[in-house]
């Protein structure tokens, strides 16, 4: 019901969803973001790969949604759908919620996953969460290497 009332109050005109909190006055406010509480759902783990050759952390990670956006296209129950996707980077639920990006190796991989989301007439709301709140973040690093 929670994400039923949030999609409802989303448009899907370039966006993102944000939860905002004024902690100042009427005369000056100070406004903050605050992360989605994503721990308080139950996860578990459908895709964990290997990265195939080195990036940048964002492009990585951008990258992942795009192979995420790609895995969701195959299954025509998830046709012209609008849904949440919980991110603990910034500069990527940016460029989703953009489209776009001033980088060009982020702007390849933004071309791919809106190819995906035009394919399947979805509408992504990206949601940001910080790291520690984000049960993405343990499995994603199940393939690092120890040094």
């Amino acid at each position: 019901m929670h994400l039923r009332s949030l999609l409802r109050a989303a448009t899907y005109r370039g966006t993102d969803v944000r939860f905002l909190v004024d902690l100042g006055t009427d005369e000056s406010p100070d406004v903050h973001e605050i992360p989605y509480l994503a721990m308080r759902w139950h996860w578990q783990t459908v895709l964990a790969f290997p990265w195939k050759q080195p990036g940048h952390i964002n492009e990585l990670e951008l990258n992942t949604v795009a192979v995420f956006l790609k895995r969701r296209s195959r299954s025509s129950g998830k046709l012209h759908n609008k849904f949440f996707l919980v991110l603990d980077s910034m500069v990527t639920r940016g460029c989703l919620a953009k489209g776009r990006s001033s980088s060009k190796r982020l702007n390849q991989v933004l071309r791919r996953c809106s190819a995906h989301l035009l394919a399947t007439d979805g509408y992504l709301f990206p949601l940001w969460t910080i790291s520690a709140w984000n049960f993405a973040d343990k499995p994603s690093r199940m393939h690092e290497k120890a040094s």
